[in-house]
């Protein structure tokens, strides 16, 4: 886990969720950046596949969008506050509610509700993975990125 390293001194600096990094600054160690409230275009967290797979199971994919689409909303409502605090203690494996808490209080700002790709934040990962990798510097952020099924989620409503 990146924040056992950190902590023992492994790595120097890493990235880490909300919920991770809080109880490390609360020990003394510093946020570098909030990725999240920064100007800059970044796609870090995204759902992959293979074009292959979306064409031979566009109902999968299509489900599985729907289904990030149904928690974020459901994660959104205030009344389903002590469902998510519990999921996030569970699934983090947290040990104090107050972590959970710290990390639930951050989801409204790192998690919208239109879940479009970003090809302007891939443009920059590209950008930046290529300054050590050619095979990635030839890469083109419109090729890598569908949103067919998102716009076709949109359409329907369902944010």
């Amino acid at each position: 886990m990146r924040s056992q390293a950190l902590l023992n001194e492994s790595v120097a600096a890493t990235h880490l969720g909300y919920t991770f990094s809080a109880p490390l600054i609360s020990r003394g160690f510093t946020n570098l950046a909030d990725l999240a409230k920064l100007p800059i275009p970044f796609q870090s967290t995204g759902v992959l596949t293979t074009r292959h797979f979306m064409s031979a199971s566009p109902e999968v994919v299509e489900g599985v969008l729907r289904g990030i689409v149904d928690s974020l909303q459901f994660i959104a409502q205030p009344e389903n506050k002590p469902a998510v605090l519990k999921s996030l203690m569970k699934g983090l494996r947290l040990q104090k509610v107050e972590q959970a808490v710290e990390g639930y209080d951050t989801l409204a700002g790192i998690y919208e509700r239109k879940i479009y790709p970003r090809a302007d934040g891939v443009r920059n990962v590209i950008r930046l993975l290529g300054m050590s990798n050619e095979k990635i510097r030839k890469l083109k952020a419109e090729d890598l990125v569908d949103d067919r099924f998102v716009r076709k989620l949109e359409k329907e409503g369902r944010f």
